[in-house]
């Protein structure tokens, strides 16, 4: 895969050309007929194992708030992510080109994009394994890049089951710093991405549009009560509660996702959709997946060496405890037990009648056989019984 030879083919994959990804490797690729476009990482082993049981997980949820990884496989010692071509833009490139414009978002696009990320957050959360038990999928890296908004206005959620190569980027100082904004206050100090901290950062992102400011660095950011108290005084709460320094004190995001969309308008797609449209010449032509959402292509780690780092400011790769644990929480799971047939499992099950002729035997054995303690009883004087007074 190098420039002096063309990639043609990448597994079953046609490669139709290679997209203006700098620090990345994405292709624009066919398969049936359809578009889609992938991504290749240089990773080590336990992080692709890793990978690939967050893929199948995510390949599962259905719902249009996500734009997740289709397919995952190894091709010629390198990972492969697989994404549906859609044609759009990324949230952060649709902020900055109305930063540059001296314009912004209208509250109501705003309040559909907030709604449309919590949906999609909620969804990962709350997903379940073969067994039924509730094993949530938490998202590694979110920020505006990682909210896609497609030609027609509809925001999709990238990056949901890459959770493990966003660890080791992140570890290893190469996180975007459009990122590192919003990572929540516990993750900067060496603890795990949870729920906690991924609405954390949600409601971040939905502070800043709403305010029309930048991420604070250190400080805690200034209640959006105070900042918008013209806003629907539900939003201000749950948006605030969501930034509170303890995690488990913040609401989750499916709270977030029903307040937002009970203050959602009609109109406000078709307003985000206008917006998309009057930016789309500066989308590069044949780069429909935001390479900005993707980790770098070169994030491979020498063997045990792997390590959880703080994400700060002012260090973003001090090492800290080993994120061996994190990994092996998604080895696959033991399969299903076989199926039995009804006959089978009252065979394997004793019934009522049989456990009652058991209970006889015993007790026809224990009379057979009595103990010492009966044989004394029998040599015993009988006891006087005492005349009732009258």
């Amino acid at each position: 895969m190098t420039a002096s030879s063309p990639v043609t083919g990448i597994g079953e994959y046609q490669i139709v050309g290679a997209l203006d990804a700098p620090g990345r490797e994405m292709y624009a690729a066919l398969l049936n007929q359809q578009s889609f476009v992938l991504v290749l990482f240089d990773v080590e082993a336990a992080a692709t194992e890793a990978m690939l049981v967050e893929v199948k997980r995510s390949a599962r949820l259905r719902s249009n708030t996500l734009l997740p990884v289709v397919d995952a496989f190894r091709y010629e010692g390198r990972h492969v992510a697989v994404f549906e071509a859609v044609e759009g833009m990324s949230l952060l490139r649709l902020l900055r080109s109305l930063h540059a414009q001296e314009e912004q978002l209208s509250d109501g696009a705003i309040t559909y994009i907030g709604c449309r990320l919590m949906e999609a957050l909620a969804i990962a959360h709350e997903a379940t394994d073969p067994y039924g038990k509730t094993v949530p999928l938490v998202h590694g890296e979110l920020g505006p890049h990682q909210m896609f908004i497609s030609w027609n206005g509809q925001p999709r959620l990238m990056g949901v089951g890459l959770l493990p190569i966003f660890v080791l980027a992140a570890e290893q100082g190469k996180q975007p710093s459009w990122a590192v904004d919003f990572v929540a206050p516990e993750v900067r100090t060496g603890a795990a991405i949870t729920v906690h901290s991924n609405a954390y950062s949600a409601a971040l992102l939905l502070w800043s549009m709403y305010s029309d400011r930048p991420v604070p660095d250190a400080a805690p950011p200034t209640p959006l009560a105070t900042l918008r108290p013209d806003l629907p005084a539900d939003i201000v709460r749950r948006i605030d509660q969501a930034l509170h320094p303890q995690p488990r004190d913040r609401v989750r995001c499916r709270l977030l996702a029903e307040t937002l969309r009970k203050h959602m308008h009609p109109s406000d797609p078709s307003e985000l959709a206008e917006r998309a449209k009057a930016l789309r010449s500066m989308v590069p032509l044949g780069t429909p997946v935001p390479p900005e959402a993707m980790p770098p292509f070169q994030i491979s780690s020498p063997p045990n060496t792997i390590r959880e780092v703080a994400i700060t400011d002012d260090a973003p790769t001090a090492p800290s405890h080993s994120i061996a644990p994190r990994i092996k929480k998604l080895t696959p799971y033991p399969p299903l037990p076989p199926r039995i047939t009804v006959e089978e499992a009252a065979s394997l099950r004793p019934t009522r009648k049989l456990r009652a002729a058991s209970k006889r035997a015993t007790d026809d054995e224990h009379a057979a056989a009595p103990s010492v303690q009966s044989r004394a009883a029998r040599h015993r004087p009988a006891s006087t019984k005492l005349p009732t007074p009258p």
